[in-house]
C-alpha cells in the first residue's frame, strides 16, 4: 500500500497518555457520519493530484483542512478531564510532509501527530 501524509500537528505536550486518548478522540469524530463524508472529499479532492515526496506537484501544507481541525480538537480539548490547550491553532499547524520523511521535528525532541490515507482505499483514513 502507498500512504500519503494529509496533514501534521505539532503539539508540545505530546507524550505520555495524550497521543493515545487523542487518537481514540479523533477516531471517534472521524467515525461520525458528517464528518466522515467531509473526510471522504477532501481526500477524494487530493486523490492524485499532487507527486510523492519532492516530486512535483508539491502538496500544500494543509490539503485537508477539515481532517486537520478535527485531528487538532482531538489534541487540544478532552471534555473527560476538562482539559483544553491554550495554544494557537495556525501555529501549531505543519506542513503536510513535514517528519513524514526525514524525521521532521523529532530531530529537535518536539512532537507532532500526523495523518494519512492508504491510496488503495482512500475511504478509509489511517
Amino acid at each position: 500500500a502507498y500512504y500519503r501524509c494529509l496533514g501534521a500537528y505539532h503539539h508540545q505536550w505530546c507524550y505520555g497518555s495524550l497521543p493515545l486518548r487523542a487518537a481514540d478522540r479523533f477516531i471517534t469524530l472521524v467515525k461520525q457520519p458528517v464528518n466522515a463524508a467531509i473526510i471522504r472529499e477532501e481526500i477524494k479532492s487530493v486523490q492524485g493530484k499532487y507527486g510523492r515526496h519532492e516530486q512535483e506537484p508539491q502538496i500544500p501544507d494543509a490539503p485537508c483542512p477539515y481532517s486537520i481541525f478535527l485531528l487538532a480538537c482531538a489534541l487540544n480539548i478532552d471534555l473527560e478531564e476538562r482539559y483544553i490547550h491554550g495554544g494557537p491553532f495556525r501555529s501549531s499547524l505543519l506542513e503536510a510532509w513535514m517528519g513524514c520523511w526525514d524525521g521532521g521535528l523529532c530531530q529537535h525532541r518536539t512532537s507532532f501527530i500526523s495523518f494519512g490515507y492508504d491510496t488503495n482505499d482512500a475511504s478509509i483514513p489511517r
